[in-house]
């Protein structure tokens, strides 16, 4: 995600179900660690959660055809997501 200084994407085990006609689904849990050091009191936020991926096979390659993402858990300053935002504003300015 723009705007922060550093992301970490942490993965759990992938798991494919295959669907009909050259579809398919992948699940899996992420750890996601934002950091945003110009913010002194709490420059940390980690989200815990829950993504699904359709997949559409299209010419012999599989193509992710739609995303969905289920938020468990929140840790540390979720007001860090704005602020990346306002970040990425400012610069563009």
């Amino acid at each position: 995600m723009p705007g922060f200084d550093t992301t970490q994407d942490l993965l759990g085990p992938i798991v494919v179900e295959l669907g009909e006609e050259l579809t398919a689904t992948a699940r899996f849990d992420a750890r996601v660690t934002h950091v945003l050091t110009e913010t002194v009191d709490a420059p940390i936020w980690v989200i815990g959660c829950h993504y699904s991926i359709g997949l559409k096979q299209e010419n012999g390659e599989w193509r992710a055809c739609s995303s969905r993402v289920r938020v468990m858990y929140e840790e540390g300053n979720p007001a860090l997501e704005t602020a990346a935002r306002e970040r990425v504003q400012l610069s563009s300015l």
